[in-house]
């Protein structure tokens, strides 16, 4: 067999090679987050947002995550954000079909009246939308 011989059979698996790498590539980017830093602590969570108001400097990098990133909130059911943040504290209490749940995530400095974590669902009860109304990116 000569050098020439092996040319085909070569190509064919530096092409094959090159394939499986693409697809790897494209599986991992769709399956990654859009940001960065997105993995959810429940624990933290509920930490973080304890008592009358909750302590903002540890809310506020993980009310973060939950705005920017598709994982955990998006596309939930109103009883899943709930199993994963706990009770809300403000919309839905009375209805709990609402379609806004909000909850506190701390106050800074002096601002008693700082907007909490809001949480949208879309008519079919699912989470399409997450914000900090007023909220200055990070």
């Amino acid at each position: 067999m000569t050098s020439m011989d092996s040319w085909p059979k070569t190509r064919n698996w530096t092409l094959a090679i090159a394939a499986l790498a693409v697809v790897v590539l494209v599986t991992y980017t769709a399956a990654a987050p859009r940001h960065g830093g997105c993995a959810f602590d429940r624990s933290s969570w509920i930490e973080a947002t304890q008592g009358k108001f909750g302590d903002y400097e540890e809310a506020k990098p993980i009310a973060d995550d939950l705005i920017h990133c598709d994982d955990p909130l998006y596309g939930r059911s109103r009883a899943g954000v709930q199993a994963l943040l706990g009770e809300r504290d403000f919309g839905g209490r009375r209805n709990p079909k609402a379609n806004l749940w909000g909850y506190d995530i701390g106050v800074p400095g002096a601002l008693s009246d700082y907007p909490g974590l809001q949480v949208h669902f879309d008519e079919k009860g699912r989470v399409d939308e997450v914000s900090i109304p007023g909220y200055e990116e990070r």
